[in-house]
């Protein structure tokens, strides 16, 4: 919701649910600004990966953190 000035709906598709580190990660991104006063004519994204290593068993101090990878 964008407050008084109405709403739009965002939708991102990605071609597959995993990249690898040689790969450009293509998004589809579909606004409707149909219902909003508001002119958005630009989006801008990025893709984050989370990343846990650890658990029972491990003499190690977890380590948990995210990272840019576009």
């Amino acid at each position: 919701m964008c407050g008084s000035k109405g709403s739009m709906g965002l939708q991102v598709h990605f071609p597959k649910n995993v990249f690898y580190n040689n790969e450009i990660a293509y998004a589809n991104v579909e606004l409707d600004n149909s219902k909003s006063a508001i002119d958005i004519t630009m989006v801008d994204f990025e893709v984050k990966q989370d990343v846990f290593i650890g658990g029972a068993g491990w003499d190690l101090r977890p380590f948990n953190d995210s990272f840019d990878v576009l």
